[in-house]
């Protein structure tokens, strides 16, 4: 009796298990890709929504480090808005809770959520009639 007639041969491929990159900074999308958020330049209607895309994607990334979510917002911004933004003392600090703050508050994130209905206009002409408001930064703080 012949066995090697009587035995199929049988492949195994052993194959090694493919690492799996772990999330860092490294896997934050490229700007410009689907994935990315729209580059922002400076608009206040678009200024909560990007933070708020940004938070997501550090999150989802693990990029839980302060430093490094002050450095990689600026891959998402125009070149007027990363010299801005390099030139705030949040950014110098890598304080990205008060850079978030500040990249609200310079951007005027509350003029898009802030609408006034007739009645507060008419109270207000009411109450500043005969005063003037002599700057911008004097409207800011009454409103």
């Amino acid at each position: 009796m012949n066995l090697s007639k009587m035995i199929t041969p049988i492949s195994i491929t052993l194959s090694q298990p493919t690492p799996t990159m772990a999330l860092s900074i490294l896997t934050m999308p490229i700007p410009g890709s689907k994935a990315a958020p729209k580059k922002f330049k400076g608009d206040f209607t678009e200024v909560k929504k990007f933070i708020k895309h940004y938070k997501k994607l550090c999150d989802y990334n693990q990029v839980t480090s302060n430093k490094d979510r002050c450095e990689t917002v600026t891959q998402y911004t125009s070149h007027h808005v990363t010299e801005f933004i390099e030139g705030l003392d949040s950014y110098e600090n890598s304080d990205w809770d008060a850079l978030k703050a500040d990249i609200l508050k310079y951007y005027d994130a509350d003029l898009d959520t802030k609408h006034y209905k007739r009645k507060d206009l008419l109270s207000y002409v009411k109450a500043m009639r005969g005063q003037c408001i002599p700057t911008l930064a004097a409207w800011k703080k009454y409103v």
